[in-house]
C-alpha cells in the first residue's frame, strides 16, 4: 500500500526530504487532532480508553519523530516509519469508532495519499480521492459508517490533499530552480577548471621561458666550450622530465660524436663513449626521438639498454651539419611517469626542440669563437701559438715570476739548414717538417708551458717556474728527440732533421721579454757557430 520513492523524484531529492522534514510536525498534528476529535465527539463507546491510549502514543511518537527528523541526516527510513505509524494508529482509532469497514477504507485512502506525498504526484492523490469517495457512498448508505466519521475522514483527506498539492508544486518549482543553479554551478566549475588549467599552462610556459632565457644568458657568457657543459647539465633536467643526460659533440672527423659531458649520476660515455650518425635514430630521422621501455627493438645503439626506462635524443644540427646529440634518460628503478599524450606530449616535444636549438646555437657560436681566437693566436700550419700570442703572454709571465720570485726560462729553437732543405725538396716537404716538429713540441711541453712558432723555421718555448739548468736539460731532450724523427713526403723518406737551441732565463737576466729573447737568440747563434745540432746556454754579461 505504501509506494517507495522513485529515482529522480522529489521524494528522493534532498530538497523534498528537507521539505518533508519541515512538514512532519503538521502531518502528525493533523492525524492526532483527528483522533482527538473522534474521542471528544464521544465516539468509540466502550473503546474510549484504548482510543485515549492510542492518542497519547500517537502524540508521543510524532513528537519524537519530529525531533529526530531535525538531527538525522538520511531521513528516508524515518519518513516510512512516520507514515506507517500514523496509518496504523489513525486506522485503529477510526476503526474502533466506526467499525471494521471504516478501517479498511481508511487504510486504502491514507495509503494512496501518503504515497502521493512521497513521490509528489498529484494524480495519485486524485485517484485516492476518487476511490475514497466511491467507497464512502455505499458505506454511508448501509450505515457502516456514521456521518461524523465520514466528515472527519474527508477533512483529513482534504487537508492532506492540499498539503500534497502544495508540496508537489513547490517541490517542482524549487527543484527546477535548483537544477538551474546546479547547472550554473557545474558550468562555473568547468569554467573555473578551464581557467585554472589555462593559468597553470601559462605559468608552466612562463617558467619554461624563464629557464630558457636564463640558460641562454649563461651560455652566451661562456668563454670556452667546456664552460657550457655544466650549464646544459643544470638546466636540461629542470626543463625536460628526465633526470639523467649526456651530451655528444662531433669531433674533428665530423663522422664520430664523442660523449663530452654527463649529469644526473651517470658518467660521460656510460652508454657509449662514441657514436656515429647511423647509431642514433634521432640523427637519422633528423627530429626529436622519445622512446619508452616497450620499444626495446628500436632503441639507439649508443644506449645502455639494461637500466633505461624512457629516453629522449635531441639532434643538434647547424646549417645541415651535425653538431651533436643531447641524450636524456630516466631509469627503470625510478618508476618514470608514462609518456604523455595529446597536448602535453606536444608541449614537451616542442620544448625539447627549443632546448636543442638553444644548445646548438650556443655550441656553434662557442666553436666559431674558439676557431676565430685560435686563428688569431695560433699558427695555422703547426698548431702552436703564434708570435702575437707570445708577445702578449711573455710579459705577463715575466711579471708573475718577478712577483713570486720564481724562475722562468726561454728556449729559442731553429731548424738547421732549413732553407737549403726547403729549396732541395720543395715547399711541401718543408711544410711537412714544420708540422711534424710542431706536433712534437706540443707533446713535449707541460700545460703551463707556452710553445710558439716565432716565424719561418724558428720556435720559442716559455717555461714558467723552470730554472736555467732544467731548461737546458729540456732543450737537450727536444734536440735528441727531433734528431731521431723520420719524415715522409709522397712516400719518400726525407733526410734527418737537426735543431740548434739557445736557452736564457731569469734571474740570470733582467726580467724583460725583449732582453730574454735576445739572450736566447744570441745563444742560438752561438750553437750554430759551434757546428749546429746542439744546445747553448746564454751567459749574463755577454
Amino acid at each position: 500500500m505504501m509506494s517507495a520513492p522513485q529515482d529522480g523524484s522529489p521524494g528522493k531529492s534532498d530538497f523534498a526530504k528537507e521539505l518533508w522534514r519541515g512538514l512532519t510536525p503538521f502531518l502528525g498534528l493533523a492525524q492526532t487532532v483527528l483522533s482527538l476529535a473522534y474521542l471528544l465527539a464521544g465516539g468509540g463507546g466502550r473503546y474510549w480508553p484504548f482510543i485515549l491510549a492510542l492518542f497519547g502514543l500517537q502524540v508521543a511518537v510524532n513528537i519524537l519523530i519530529s525531533l529526530r527528523s531535525m538531527a538525522v541526516r538520511d531521513i528516508t527510513l524515518l519518513m516510512y516509519v512516520f507514515a506507517v505509524f500514523n496509518w496504523v494508529v489513525s486506522s485503529l482509532t477510526v476503526g474502533l469508532a466506526g467499525g471494521y469497514p471504516t478501517l479498511f477504507w481508511l487504510m486504502f485512502v491514507l495509503g494512496a495519499i501518503h504515497a502521493g506525498l512521497f513521490i509528489g504526484r498529484p494524480g495519485i492523490l486524485m485517484n485516492g480521492f476518487v476511490a475514497s469517495a466511491a467507497l464512502s457512498i455505499p458505506l454511508l448508505y448501509f450505515d457502516a459508517m456514521d456521518f461524523p466519521a465520514a466528515v472527519g475522514i474527508g477533512v483529513e483527506m482534504l487537508f492532506l490533499l492540499v498539503i500534497g498539492f502544495i508540496t508537489e508544486r513547490i517541490t517542482t518549482t524549487l527543484l527546477a530552480e535548483r537544477e538551474k543553479i546546479k547547472r550554473a554551478e557545474v558550468e562555473l566549475r568547468e569554467s573555473r577548471d578551464e581557467l585554472a588549467a589555462a593559468l597553470e599552462k601559462q605559468r608552466q610556459q612562463t617558467r619554461d621561458m624563464t629557464l630558457l632565457s636564463e640558460m641562454g644568458d649563461f651560455l652566451q657568457a661562456c668563454q670556452v666550450l667546456e664552460d657550457s657543459y655544466a650549464i646544459i647539465g643544470y638546466y636540461t633536467p629542470r626543463l625536460l622530465p628526465f633526470p639523467h643526460g649526456a651530451l655528444y659533440l662531433s669531433g674533428e672527423s665530423r663522422d664520430t660524436l664523442d660523449a663530452v659531458s654527463a649529469w644526473g649520476g651517470i658518467e660521460a660515455g656510460r652508454n657509449s663513449p662514441h657514436c656515429s650518425r647511423a647509431h642514433c635514430w634521432a640523427l637519422r630521422r633528423e627530429q626529436v626521438l622519445w622512446m619508452d621501455e616497450s620499444s626495446t627493438g628500436m632503441r639507439c645503439h649508443h644506449l645502455d639498454h639494461s637500466e633505461v626506462a624512457q629516453y629522449m635524443c635531441i639532434p643538434l644540427f647547424a646549417q645541415r651539419e651535425v653538431i651533436g646529440i643531447l641524450h636524456l634518460q630516466s631509469r627503470i628503478a625510478e618508476s618514470p611517469a608514462p609518456i604523455p599524450d595529446g597536448e602535453a606530449r606536444t608541449r614537451v616535444l616542442s620544448l625539447a626542440k627549443t632546448v636543442g636549438e638553444r644548445i646548438t646555437l650556443a655550441v656553434a657560436n662557442l666553436r666559431l669563437r674558439e676557431n676565430l681566437r685560435n686563428q688569431s693566436i695560433r699558427d695555422s700550419l703547426t698548431g702552436l701559438f703564434n708570435r702575437r700570442y707570445l708577445e702578449e703572454t711573455l710579459e705577463r709571465e715575466i711579471h708573475r715570476a718577478a712577483r713570486e720570485k720564481a724562475p722562468l726560462s726561454i728556449i729559442f729553437i731553429d731548424i738547421d739548414h732549413f732553407k737549403s732543405f726547403n729549396d732541395q725538396y720543395g715547399h711541401e716537404a718543408g711544410d711537412a717538417v714544420l708540422r711534424q716538429i710542431g706536433t712534437f713540441l706540443a707533446s713535449q711541453v707541460r700545460y703551463e708551458d707556452i710553445a710558439c712558432r716565432y716565424g719561418g723555421e724558428e720556435f720559442v718555448i716559455v717555461l714558467p717556474d723552470a730554472a736555467i739548468g732544467i731548461a737546458a736539460a729540456r732543450a737537450e731532450g727536444i734536440r735528441s728527440g727531433v734528431k731521431g724523427m723520420n719524415v715522409q713526403v709522397g712516400g719518400k723518406m726525407l733526410p734527418g732533421i737537426t735543431l740548434s737551441l739557445g736557452v736564457s732565463a731569469i734571474p740570470e737576466f733582467e726580467a724583460a721579454g725583449e732582453i730574454l729573447l735576445r739572450a736566447a737568440d744570441n745563444a742560438l747563434y752561438q750553437a750554430k757557430a759551434e757546428g749546429r745540432d746542439r744546445v747553448a746556454v746564454a751567459k749574463a754579461g755577454k
